[in-house]
């Protein structure tokens, strides 16, 4: 008996607290600002709680102590949750030559642009980077850079949301058309007829989707592990399976802070009201920490902690909101004049099926398989990819040959 006051105490606590935060995610639902939403669930909390400890112990000296007791854990949560994070982002600079376009809806997007030692081929080569929201601009640089000495005008940029580029006000805004929108933009702005377009991840699906768009501005394409065209493939969430426990135990004390937990639910309510609550910059420095974490299973045989910056938290989370509105999946035929290369390695944690879906698509697309590199199979085997795609845009015969079948090959470690 003399533990029942306490076990009293924790069902009230509990069901007041459960109703505070339904409070405070309903109210956010409708009204991004958290000084209402805060408000409003830490005062249904209090009504509650105070409500049922008068009901049941009215006559009781203890009601007291319990309602200074509530306000007390209610006061050292709401410290918790509005404290913001302390996670340092490294220092964003600019490379050299690194500039920005303006665009016409008055995002600032940041690129380079890697001119040829000799006259330019007729068309420039843009590389579209993967995540959402993961650029890599200095890395990628001195990868696809490398093909201006070949005669290619290369660019590389950063999409809105992520590196230098302006993050947008609106999370549901960072959607595939938009990223369309902008590649489109981008293609007047450096007055080029037609892109020979490179896209990596969810690069490649945006790639995919602006040839389907704008087939008669591409020339060719290079598609390296692209994410799937349907929003039935779900193997992007076999990423941390590559992780294994400790390394998965490290990841989660980054994602179970309270606060970030908070910003993700309110995500999936209102993804105004998460950006309110924890703002890009705070949530990027958080997300790079989360992303360094995983970055080992984007390769065959790797140790985590490879030094990100740039990233962009709502960029990347947002589209996979439950409150983001469904992305229509790209289906029928895609760019059937484009000669199309789609590179896949035996560890990328993608779906095989998803490549195989774009050599489906698109009439003149050849898949090309590497063993033993990952999802940035890029950088697992350099060398001969750089080889594979100098050939493929000058025409000449492919290095490694194109797979005549399009079964799942013996060893491959995707879903």
């Amino acid at each position: 008996m003399k533990r029942r006051p306490a076990l009293v105490f924790l069902l009230l606590w509990l069901l007041a607290s459960f109703i505070g935060a339904a409070g405070f995610f309903g109210t956010a639902a409708i009204d991004s600002r958290p000084a209402v939403f805060v408000s409003a669930g830490s005062i249904l909390y209090l009504s509650v709680f105070v409500l049922l400890s008068f009901l049941v112990y009215r006559k009781n000296r203890l009601l007291w102590k319990l309602t200074i007791t509530a306000i007390a854990l209610l006061a050292a949560a709401l410290v918790v949750l509005l404290l913001p994070l302390r996670d340092q982002a490294p220092q964003l600079s600019m490379l050299q030559g690194e500039k920005f376009w303006h665009m016409k809806d008055g995002t600032a997007i940041a690129y380079l642009h890697a001119a040829p030692p000799k006259r330019p081929g007729k068309y420039p080569v843009l590389f579209v980077h993967g995540g959402p929201g993961t650029p890599n601009m200095k890395g990628d640089a001195s990868f696809f850079g490398k093909l201006a000495r070949d005669g290619y005008d290369v660019y590389l940029y950063d999409q809105a949301g992520s590196g230098l580029s302006s993050r947008l006000d609106n999370p549901l805004q960072y959607t595939t058309q938009r990223a369309v929108d902008e590649l489109e933009e981008i293609r007047t702005k450096i007055r080029a007829e037609k892109l020979i377009l490179i896209g990596h991840s969810n690069g490649g699906k945006i790639a995919a989707a602006y040839m389907k768009a704008y087939p008669e501005h591409a020339e060719k394409a290079v598609l390296i592990s692209p994410g799937p065209l349907s929003a039935e493939d779900k193997s992007g969430g076999n990423l941390k399976s590559r992780l294994n426990r400790a390394e998965s135990l490290a990841l989660y004390q980054e994602l179970l802070h309270p606060r970030v937990m908070a910003a993700y639910l309110l995500l999936q309510v209102n993804p105004a009201a998460a950006k309110n609550f924890a703002g890009d910059h705070e949530m990027d420095a958080r997300f790079i920490n989360v992303y360094e974490k995983t970055e080992k299973t984007l390769h065959c045989n790797a140790k985590t902690g490879k030094k990100l910056q740039g990233t962009g938290f709502y960029a990347n989370q947002a589209p996979q909101s439950a409150a983001f509105p469904a992305e229509t999946d790209i289906k029928g035929e895609i760019a059937p004049r484009v000669p199309v290369l789609i590179f896949k390695g035996s560890c990328d944690y993608l779906s095989w099926s998803s490549a195989v879906q774009y050599k489906k698509q698109m009439p003149r697309a050849e898949l090309v398989y590497f063993p033993h590199a990952g999802h940035n199979l890029y950088e697992d085997s350099p060398a001969a990819a750089l080889e594979e795609i100098r050939a493929f845009l000058s025409g000449k015969k492919l290095p490694a040959a194109p797979l005549q079948s399009v079964s799942r090959p013996k060893g491959y470690e995707g879903a």
